[in-house]
């Protein structure tokens, strides 16, 4: 069990990472659009 969690938590930090990572960056994309607009 010990080798499998070792193995799938940065697997899942990663993943989780990335999600989040990806919906900043959209947000700020789309903040920047907004004030461009302005």
């Amino acid at each position: 069990g010990a080798l499998i969690s070792a193995g799938t938590l940065p697997i899942l930090y990663l993943a989780v990472g990335i999600k989040v990572g990806s919906e900043l960056a959209g947000l700020l994309a789309h903040l920047a659009e907004a004030e461009a607009l302005d």
